[in-house]
């Protein structure tokens, strides 16, 4: 997280939501009571409205400016709301210029997600997964619990970084307080009280002079490097979304071929999103089912290794390298797999899932004649 300019000691964060999912706000917003306790926020609530007309839509915009962090809840009525969009496309030019921090919330399941204009950013729930996907939650309050509690880890790390920029501020002015006190002291009180002011105030004024212009040059010498380390830092954000925007090109690509099932052209656009981005999580999951369709299952298991690594309660990932380890005849490695899925399914209530994927690893340890693999009783009973 990069640090954004402090305006303020108050952050304020701003909600936007369409006025269809008012009962989900609502939900959201009995789960931040912790974020309300704290005096140093503000926190605000804007409805995207659904018809057009009145000053609301100028007043929406006015204060997506003036927030430092940017709470978007994602549904199919904000993205068909009159500005919903704008306001996406919006939040993220603030947040690629560093003015704002933009958290996209999936409220509920839209089509294709990669064509939002927040679709780079990580989204909450921290598994990606939409409030209202029932296979995923057992119930719509464990997905706000997740929600309030990515929201607070965020704003915890921008007070984290204002105290320190608030820091750094306080000791730069601690070390300019007393030279303007010599100054004053040593310079401008010896010219009043001098009874010989045409001789010693050429002196002093000149001394005075020296010390201004070395004190206006060391400002022109910060001022420069500030505005140098902004320009760099510009920089540094267009090369990133030129990247991301790459490694996004080459992931689809091999996302379109592997649904044709040329998984061999999709490994090679994979590889390549990931070369551009290491922590690209999706990309590594699609190398790795890519992996597997082709029967490279040591593959597949490296890079389903990779998806955990980035992503520990992706339950599918424990549960398709279990599957792979299966094919390799890897017991020990399959059952360890296939407890810690179990574990995570239940927790995420997606038992109907785990069940369809269990059987096929059944079925290929029957076809394979690998050893029994058995559910341990203390994972599966939160499964029944």
């Amino acid at each position: 997280m990069s640090v954004f300019p402090i305006f303020s000691r108050v952050i304020t964060i701003s909600f936007f939501y369409s006025q269809k999912d008012e009962n989900m706000r609502a939900n959201l917003d009995a789960q931040l009571f912790n974020l309300k306790r704290n005096n140093g926020l503000r926190i605000n609530w804007y409805k995207c409205q659904t018809v057009a007309g009145s000053n609301w839509k100028q007043e929406n915009y006015r204060h997506l400016k003036t927030s430092r962090v940017i709470v978007l809840l994602v549904s199919k009525d904000f993205m068909n709301s009159v500005d919903g969009w704008k306001i996406g496309e919006q939040a993220m030019k603030l947040h690629d210029r560093e003015k704002s921090l933009v958290i996209p919330v999936k409220l509920r399941q839209i089509d294709n997600w990669e064509a939002t204009p927040f679709r780079d950013l990580k989204p909450l729930p921290s598994n990606g997964e939409p409030v209202d996907n029932r296979r995923v939650w057992i119930t719509h309050n464990l997905a706000f619990v997740d929600i309030a509690q990515g929201i607070r880890e965020e704003i915890e790390k921008l007070e984290q970084e204002q105290k320190q920029t608030q820091f750094t501020i306080a000791k730069q002015a601690a070390i300019f307080t007393p030279i303007n006190s010599f100054i004053y002291n040593q310079f401008f009180q010896k010219i009043i009280r001098s009874p010989n002011i045409s001789t010693r105030s050429v002196l002093i004024a000149a001394s005075v002079l020296v010390v201004a212009g070395v004190l206006g040059f060391n400002n022109f010498a910060q001022k420069h490097k500030a505005e140098s380390t902004f320009n760099q830092g510009e920089q540094k954000i267009e090369k990133r979304n030129s990247q991301k925007n790459q490694a996004k090109s080459f992931f689809n690509q091999g996302k379109k071929k592997s649904v044709n099932s040329e998984y061999l052209k999709a490994v090679k656009d994979y590889t390549q999103a990931i070369k551009i981005d290491r922590n690209y999580t999706d990309a590594y999951k699609g190398l790795a089912d890519a992996h597997y369709f082709l029967k490279d299952y040591k593959a597949a298991i490296e890079d389903y290794t990779h998806v955990i690594e980035l992503a520990p309660n992706l339950a599918d990932a424990y549960m398709i390298r279990a599957i792979a380890r299966c094919e390799l005849r890897d017991k020990q490695g399959a059952i360890k797999d296939d407890r810690e899925a179990a574990t995570l399914y239940a927790k995420q209530g997606a038992t109907a899932r785990y069940k369809q994927l269990h059987k096929k690893l059944k079925r290929i340890e029957a076809v394979s004649y690998a050893p029994g693999i058995k559910l341990n009783k203390q994972y599966s009973s939160g499964l029944n």
